[in-house]
């Protein structure tokens, strides 16, 4: 695509509308008119919305189903007894269709089995990568099967359609890598997924107190996305893929040279401008109900954001480098806030925002009554429900 130039504030009005149906109530930016409707309370809610206990969420799901003892409704998929997805019953039934692969342990737990490994193979001297690799092998081959279902007619679940051909990670006991799955599935195993956002900013020269002067630089999505097209997004952003070598071997791609790639695919900074300017800023956790999206087929998306700052000069400004971002808007922090408030923003990509604001002081307990909830519904320790990457024991 060629490159667009960045838009102004003034452009944050031509969004498509949210679909949140509340009163809402006029605001002006730039003589732009937008509809404030959102709490920042409610917008971090919108993307950590399921409760903290999964166990009696679990059971909350299967009463109304009227299991018999056989059956299985929504439930844990496990590992090596460690719980790492959710099922919709569809999806669990789907898989226990493959019993060299999946067993039913009980209503709520569907697991992955161990397979046995050939001592004697010379791929993989490690049984445990063996292990991982032939699991990796079953989700693939079911999944492709789920994708040419009914003799290549049509897909088994919907979610698929957008496939990708990029493999995710999925971690187990330890830390360690359990399996990967086709991106488009994740959704459907309910499992844990990672990504990368990065916040570019400007501060003048000389400014001694930033509050009144930073500026942000916001993406606005293609119009052709399949997902919340149109709607405003983080300077640059991806999700965290895992490839494999020609013998198998998962190659990790680390955070921040996820960031790196993409800062230049989407917004076409340099390596150089993003290996120099890029800072590590945390990282955002939440659990999703995913009721606005259906089609994806599961209970809740996990889901970690590895956040970035950039802090650019006044005469940077970035531009559209591939289909991804329909364009650019350089905006005050005010400005920002009144764009959260309206719904334009997609739902991961303003608790980034919030986020972003808390660390860099503007959003504080003098200004915003629900500080502590804001915080931590940014924050929710995965770790607890799902294991998660032990990024400096993982090994290439």
């Amino acid at each position: 695509m060629t490159p667009q130039p960045a838009t102004s504030a003034a452009a944050a009005g031509s969004a498509p509308a949210s679909t949140k149906s509340t009163t809402s109530i006029g605001i002006t930016m730039n003589g732009t008119s937008l509809q404030a409707e959102w709490s920042l309370r409610d917008l971090v809610h919108q993307c950590n919305n399921v409760p903290s206990s999964l166990e009696s969420w679990i059971t909350q799901l299967n009463a109304p189903l009227n299991l018999c003892p056989t059956d299985v409704g929504h439930a844990f998929l496990t590992v090596d007894n460690v719980r790492v997805g959710l099922l919709t019953p569809p999806v669990a039934m789907a898989l226990l269709e493959h019993p060299h692969a999946f067993e039913r342990v009980s209503q709520t737990q569907v697991a992955l089995k161990r397979p046995a490994v050939d001592a004697s193979a010379s791929v993989h001297a490690d049984p445990d990568a063996r292990v991982e690799l032939t699991r990796s092998q079953w989700i693939a081959e079911i999944v492709e099967q789920w994708r040419t279902f009914n003799d290549g007619t049509q897909l088994r679940f919907e979610a698929l359609m957008g496939w990708r051909d990029e493999l995710y990670p999925v971690y187990g006991k330890g830390g360690s890598l359990a399996f990967t799955v086709e991106r488009a599935a994740s959704g459907l195993l309910g499992v844990r997924t990672y990504g990368c956002h990065m916040t570019a900013y400007t501060l003048p020269p000389g400014t001694a107190h930033p509050h009144s002067n930073l500026h942000l630089w916001l993406a606005r999505r293609s119009l052709t996305k399949p997902t919340f097209p149109g709607q405003l997004d983080n300077t640059a952003a991806g999700g965290l893929p895992v490839t494999r070598s020609s013998t198998g071997q998962p190659v990790f791609q680390r955070p921040f040279e996820c960031m790196v790639r993409e800062a230049h695919e989407e917004a076409s900074i340099s390596e150089s401008v993003a290996r120099s300017g890029i800072v590590a800023a945390g990282a955002v956790s939440y659990y999703q109900r995913q009721e606005h999206l259906p089609s994806l087929g599961g209970i809740a998306g996990p889901e970690t954001q590895y956040v970035f700052d950039l802090q650019v000069d006044e005469a940077f400004a970035p531009e559209v480098n591939d289909g991804e971002v329909h364009g650019f808007m350089k905006v005050r922090v005010d400005e920002a806030m009144q764009l959260l408030k309206s719904g334009q923003f997609k739902p991961n990509c303003a608790v980034v925002l919030i986020d972003f604001l808390v660390r860099h002081g503007y959003i504080t307990t003098d200004n915003e009554p629900d500080y502590l909830e804001i915080v931590h519904g940014c924050h929710r320790p995965l770790e607890w429900e799902f294991p998660g990457p032990r990024w400096s024991l993982l090994k290439d």
